[in-house]
Protein backbone atom coordinates (compact mmCIF):
# COMPACT_ATOMS: atom_id res chain seq x y z
CA UNK A 1 0.00 0.00 0.00
CA UNK A 2 2.86 2.24 0.70
CA UNK A 3 4.60 1.88 -2.52
CA UNK A 4 1.33 2.34 -4.38
CA UNK A 5 0.81 5.62 -2.52
CA UNK A 6 4.29 6.65 -3.04
CA UNK A 7 3.71 5.85 -6.81
CA UNK A 8 0.56 7.27 -7.13
CA UNK A 9 1.98 10.65 -5.14
CA UNK A 10 4.71 11.44 -7.86
CA UNK A 11 2.50 10.63 -10.74
CA UNK A 12 0.93 13.56 -9.52
CA UNK A 13 3.60 15.76 -9.05
CA UNK A 14 4.65 14.73 -12.96
CA UNK A 15 7.52 12.93 -11.65
CA UNK A 16 9.12 9.30 -12.91
CA UNK A 17 8.35 6.36 -10.63
CA UNK A 18 10.97 4.27 -12.38
CA UNK A 19 10.72 1.24 -14.73
CA UNK A 20 11.04 0.91 -18.52
CA UNK A 21 11.55 4.37 -20.39
CA UNK A 22 8.78 4.53 -22.77
CA UNK A 23 10.05 5.03 -26.24
CA UNK A 24 9.92 8.35 -27.57
CA UNK A 25 10.98 9.85 -23.74
CA UNK A 26 14.02 9.94 -22.01
CA UNK A 27 14.89 10.52 -17.96
CA UNK A 28 16.24 14.28 -16.46
CA UNK A 29 16.49 15.52 -13.01
CA UNK A 30 13.74 17.11 -12.29
CA UNK A 31 14.19 20.92 -12.82
CA UNK A 32 11.30 21.85 -10.06
CA UNK A 33 12.88 20.06 -6.97
CA UNK A 34 14.13 16.30 -6.51
CA UNK A 35 13.91 13.25 -8.32
CA UNK A 36 13.42 12.31 -12.30
CA UNK A 37 10.83 13.27 -14.47
CA UNK A 38 10.26 12.32 -18.40
CA UNK A 39 11.55 14.67 -21.58
CA UNK A 40 10.86 14.16 -25.11
CA UNK A 41 13.55 12.34 -26.67
CA UNK A 42 14.23 14.41 -29.74
CA UNK A 43 15.61 11.28 -31.88
CA UNK A 44 12.69 8.90 -30.87
CA UNK A 45 10.04 11.40 -30.83
CA UNK A 46 10.18 11.90 -35.33
CA UNK A 47 9.66 8.31 -35.70
CA UNK A 48 6.63 7.57 -33.13
CA UNK A 49 4.99 10.99 -35.18
CA UNK A 50 5.91 9.28 -38.35
CA UNK A 51 4.05 6.30 -37.03
CA UNK A 52 1.10 8.20 -36.03
CA UNK A 53 0.69 10.14 -39.49
CA UNK A 54 1.24 6.78 -41.48
CA UNK A 55 -1.60 5.33 -38.87
CA UNK A 56 -4.55 8.65 -39.43
CA UNK A 57 -3.08 7.50 -43.56
CA UNK A 58 -5.08 4.03 -43.16
CA UNK A 59 -1.31 2.51 -43.44
CA UNK A 60 -1.60 -1.29 -42.01
CA UNK A 61 0.29 -1.93 -38.48
CA UNK A 62 2.11 -5.24 -40.19
CA UNK A 63 3.38 -2.19 -43.27
CA UNK A 64 4.55 0.04 -40.36
CA UNK A 65 6.12 -2.41 -38.56
CA UNK A 66 7.92 -3.93 -42.02
CA UNK A 67 9.21 -0.84 -42.96
CA UNK A 68 10.53 0.10 -39.95
CA UNK A 69 12.46 -3.31 -39.16
CA UNK A 70 13.91 -2.47 -42.69
CA UNK A 71 14.88 1.09 -41.49
CA UNK A 72 17.59 2.20 -39.54
CA UNK A 73 15.50 3.16 -36.36
CA UNK A 74 15.89 0.56 -33.50
CA UNK A 75 13.33 -1.01 -31.98
CA UNK A 76 12.05 -0.06 -28.32
CA UNK A 77 13.94 -3.34 -27.30
CA UNK A 78 16.97 -2.45 -28.87
CA UNK A 79 19.84 -2.51 -26.59
CA UNK A 80 21.02 0.88 -27.71
CA UNK A 81 17.56 1.84 -25.87
CA UNK A 82 18.56 -0.16 -22.52
CA UNK A 83 20.83 0.63 -19.77
CA UNK A 84 19.93 -2.56 -17.41
CA UNK A 85 17.96 -5.34 -18.18
CA UNK A 86 17.11 -7.45 -20.51
CA UNK A 87 19.42 -6.70 -23.87
CA UNK A 88 18.56 -7.67 -27.38
CA UNK A 89 20.07 -6.98 -30.87
CA UNK A 90 17.21 -6.66 -32.94
CA UNK A 91 15.96 -4.12 -34.36
CA UNK A 92 12.50 -6.09 -35.15
CA UNK A 93 9.49 -3.70 -34.85
CA UNK A 94 6.05 -5.60 -34.37
CA UNK A 95 2.61 -4.72 -34.50
CA UNK A 96 1.65 -4.83 -30.54
CA UNK A 97 4.89 -2.69 -30.04
CA UNK A 98 2.95 -0.20 -32.27
CA UNK A 99 -0.09 -0.45 -31.10
CA UNK A 100 0.68 -0.32 -27.33
CA UNK A 101 3.13 2.70 -28.22
CA UNK A 102 0.64 4.54 -29.82
CA UNK A 103 -2.18 3.28 -26.87
CA UNK A 104 -0.04 3.66 -24.24
CA UNK A 105 -2.04 5.81 -20.99
CA UNK A 106 1.74 5.51 -19.04
CA UNK A 107 2.88 8.39 -20.64
CA UNK A 108 2.23 11.85 -19.70
CA UNK A 109 0.17 13.78 -21.78
CA UNK A 110 1.17 17.50 -22.48
CA UNK A 111 -1.05 19.80 -20.27
CA UNK A 112 -3.38 22.49 -22.32
CA UNK A 113 -0.63 25.13 -21.73
CA UNK A 114 1.97 22.74 -24.28
CA UNK A 115 -1.17 22.47 -26.83
CA UNK A 116 -2.07 25.51 -27.62
CA UNK A 117 -3.80 24.52 -30.61
CA UNK A 118 -6.30 22.43 -28.39
CA UNK A 119 -9.59 23.96 -27.41
CA UNK A 120 -9.83 25.06 -23.47
CA UNK A 121 -11.83 22.04 -21.50
CA UNK A 122 -16.25 22.93 -21.46
CA UNK A 123 -16.72 25.69 -18.95
CA UNK A 124 -13.31 27.05 -18.41
CA UNK A 125 -12.68 30.73 -19.02
CA UNK A 126 -12.44 31.48 -22.76
CA UNK A 127 -14.03 28.37 -23.78
CA UNK A 128 -17.51 28.80 -26.46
Amino acid sequence: MRVSNAHGHLRREGRWTGGRVPYGYEVAPNPDGPGRVLVVNLDEAKPVRKIAERVLAKDSLMKIATDLSKSDIPSPGHSSRQSTGRRSDSKQWYTTTLKSLLTRASVPQPSLEQRPEAAPPRGAAGAG
